[in-house]
C-alpha cells in the first residue's frame, strides 16, 4: 500500500517537473522569438520533438551494419586502403610529344 502512494507521489512530481521544463522552454523560445535568435528557437524545437542526429549507416564487409565508432573507422581504413593502394599504371603519359 505504501509503495503505492510511494509511486503515485512520483509520477505527479515527474508531471510536474516536465511541466515545469516544458513552460521554461516554451518562455526561452518566445524571449529568442523577440530578439529574432532563430538559431534558439531551432535548437529548443529540435530538442522539443526529440530530434537526435542520426549515425550514417556503414557496412562492414560482411554486410552487417557497423555498431561502434571503432567499427566505422576500421571500414573506412579499410575501404581507402583498398582504393588508393593501387599497381602503378604501366601506360604513362608522354607531355613532351603533345601536339596540343
Amino acid at each position: 500500500m505504501e509503495y503505492k502512494i510511494k509511486d503515485k507521489e512520483v509520477k505527479k512530481r515527474c508531471k510536474q517537473d516536465k511541466e515545469k521544463w516544458f513552460n521554461h522552454k516554451a518562455m526561452e523560445a518566445e524571449y529568442a522569438a523577440q530578439i529574432g535568435d532563430s538559431k534558439t528557437i531551432y535548437k529548443i524545437v529540435k530538442e522539443l520533438s526529440g530530434y537526435e542526429p542520426q549515425q550514417p549507416l556503414i557496412k562492414l564487409a560482411d554486410g552487417q551494419r557497423a555498431s561502434t565508432h571503432e567499427q566505422q573507422a576500421n571500414r573506412w581504413l579499410q575501404h581507402f586502403e583498398s582504393v588508393l593502394n593501387c599497381p602503378e599504371p604501366n601506360i604513362t603519359y608522354n607531355f613532351e610529344n603533345d601536339d596540343s
